[in-house]
C-alpha cells in the first residue's frame, strides 16, 4: 500500500478497502471453484455436451468479472474513504 499524501486518516480507508477486495477475491475463487466442481462432476457421471461445458465455463468468468468489478463503483469508494480522497 502507498500513501500518496500525509494524512494517515487515509489509512483506516484503504485497509477496509482492502479487506472488501480480499473478501470478493475470496468469493470469486469460490464461484469459479463451484462451477468447475459441478462441470467436471457432470462430465465424470453423465455425458456433458461440448458447448455446455464452454457456456458454464465462459459464464462463471463473466459471473467472477462482474462480481470483481463491485469494488469499481464510486458507491464502494465514497463508503470505503468516507468523505477522504485517497
Amino acid at each position: 500500500m502507498v500513501l500518496v499524501r500525509d494524512d494517515l486518516a487515509t489509512l483506516s480507508s484503504v485497509i477496509e478497502l482492502s479487506r472488501r477486495a480480499h473478501r470478493i477475491v475470496v468469493a470469486n475463487l469460490a464461484i469459479a471453484a463451484t462451477f468447475i466442481v459441478v462441470l467436471v462432476a457432470w462430465d465424470l457421471f453423465w455425458t456433458l455436451p461440448l458447448p455446455i461445458g464452454v457456456a458454464g465455463h465462459e459464464s462463471s468468468t463473466v459471473l467472477v468479472a462482474l462480481n470483481g468489478m463491485r469494488l469499481l463503483s464510486s458507491r464502494s469508494w465514497q463508503r470505503s474513504t468516507s468523505g477522504s480522497v485517497l
